[in-house]
């Protein structure tokens, strides 16, 4: 969705780095209040890569209620395989995203919502 001309507005802060430096010199700042480091989370929002799986359907030129889509649990499970942790935003994802160190996301909304850093 987005905001008319908010990438205009914001360009001047823009700055471009790849991921892995990105990383290093962002990802191991103090955090916290003790003043002790702590990693960098970043956040997505997968429903931009799901929504053509969880759209709604038709059959027989009907739509159908569709219930949550396999592929959904099978995606929750890889992440966690892998040691990721997952959630599923009760509201706006952005607005939990915003919280977050950077964010994965193509939709200027999140800047809105307070977001310190958009990958």
């Amino acid at each position: 969705m987005g905001v008319n001309r908010l990438w205009t507005a914001v360009e001047p802060t823009v700055s471009q780095c790849a991921l892995d430096e990105f990383i290093i010199s962002e990802g191991f700042h103090p955090c916290n209040i003790n003043g002790t480091p702590q990693l960098m989370h970043i956040g997505f929002d997968a429903s931009l890569w799901m929504h053509a799986v969880c759209s709604a359907k038709l059959k027989h030129g009907k739509h159908v209620k569709n219930a949550p889509h396999f592929l959904i649990q099978c995606f929750q499970e890889l992440l966690s395989a892998f040691g990721f942790t997952w959630h599923e935003a009760l509201g706006k994802a952005e607005a939990e995203l915003a919280k977050l160190n950077a964010v994965f996301l193509d939709d200027s909304d999140i800047l809105l919502f307070g977001a310190p850093c958009m990958i």
